[in-house]
């Protein structure tokens, strides 16, 4: 037992150490990023860029910014037409929540 808790603990400071080390962000992961930048009202900072794991977080926060296609949104319009269900206007401007309510309503 004290074996598989001495494990444990070494597995989970390990875990810790790997969620804070800092990595280049590759170049994909700058592009997406800076795609999210021209919707997001938090800006992009050169610690960001400089720092993969401090971008990641940057995107997974602000990627909701990202406005859906007018396919995306025509194809949930018409779902809220033919189901009744009211589409909201956050939903509307986001294609990540969109992507969502479309999920859930068709």
């Amino acid at each position: 037992m004290e074996d598989f808790i001495n494990d444990t603990t070494e597995n989970n400071a390990k875990k810790a150490a790997d969620s804070n080390r800092i990595y280049t962000p590759t170049e994909k992961q700058l592009a997406y990023a800076d795609s999210i930048a021209n919707y997001s009202k938090e800006p992009l900072t050169d610690v960001q860029r400089g720092n993969g794991h401090e971008l990641s977080k940057w995107i997974d926060r602000n990627k909701i910014s990202i406005p859906p296609t007018e396919k995306q949104l025509s194809f949930a319009e018409s779902i809220s037409e033919k189901t009744g269900v009211d589409l909201p206007q956050k939903t509307r401007n986001s294609k990540i929540l969109l992507s969502e309510w479309i999920d859930k309503h068709k």
